[in-house]
């Protein structure tokens, strides 16, 4: 029971953290977006153009184990993550828990297809920006 309190607290301040720190604090809209904590499924290689030419992205898909906010019926999803001024996903691994905030307003500036995790002949009914990707951690991790 402990155990599962400290796991909610944790979890909570790491959205709050996510939300606040990265300016959305006071501009939330209902609906804006889509929080979950999920396991690293695959990472797409690192697009090959440098960002200030066009807005690269790369691609990960991760499992959907449960949704803090919003609502996202699949078992699976595909994530664009911003690849411009770092990649914030070079340091997590299949397998990795991770907590991703999406932003369900946003649509990629340019749309990356790396035939790893997304080929150009998938049909996309909607495409998913991540505003951010921390990985998450249990009681025993900090």
């Amino acid at each position: 029971m402990k155990l599962q309190v400290l796991r909610i607290a944790v979890i909570s301040f790491a959205l709050l953290t996510l939300l606040t720190s990265s300016g959305t604090a006071g501009l939330r809209k209902d609906g804006q977006w889509l929080i979950f904590e999920g396991t690293v499924v695959k990472v797409g290689k690192a697009p090959p153009a440098v960002c200030g030419v066009l807005a690269p992205y790369r691609l990960a898909k991760y499992h959907v184990d449960r949704v803090y906010e919003g609502s996202y019926s699949q078992s699976e999803i595909v994530v664009d993550h911003l690849f411009c001024k770092m990649d914030v996903l070079e340091d997590f691994k299949v397998g990795d828990k991770v907590i991703v905030v999406i932003d369900l307003q946003k649509r990629p500036a340019e749309i990356w297809n790396d035939e790893e995790v997304r080929r150009k002949d998938d049909k996309i009914k909607r495409f998913y920006v991540a505003k951010s990707v921390s990985r998450a951690t249990s009681c025993c991790d900090f």
